[in-house]
């Protein structure tokens, strides 16, 4: 079980993030900083390093939901025989939210 120890406030002129305990006005609106996971994975295709990236997300989307982001780490190549490039290939770190879209909500 996760506890949360403060909260980000988008009223506030830095968007502070303030400890719960001083949340003490009924007119501020609060939102909840949203849980990102980082995953590895990796991925080809015969096509590009780009389309292997785009793959990469679609095969993910089956099984992860709200994917935000994807970072490609690494792209490499197979060669074959007539030396040309036979697969394109990533390493990438794709982000996602796991506690859902983040909602802004008022506090009355």
């Amino acid at each position: 079980m996760m506890q949360i120890s403060g909260i980000k406030c988008i009223d506030h002129p830095h968007n502070a993030i303030l400890p719960l305990d001083c949340i003490y006005s009924s007119s501020i609106k609060i939102q909840v900083m949203a849980i990102i996971k980082v995953i590895e994975i990796m991925c080809n295709s015969t096509k590009s390093w780009e389309d292997a990236a785009q793959q990469a997300i679609l095969e993910a989307s089956k099984t992860v939901k709200n994917i935000r982001s994807i970072y490609i780490k690494e792209h490499s190549a197979t060669i074959d025989k007539n030396n040309k490039i036979e697969e394109f290939r990533v390493t990438a770190n794709l982000s996602f939210e796991i506690e859902g879209p983040q909602k802004s909500v008022s506090k009355k």
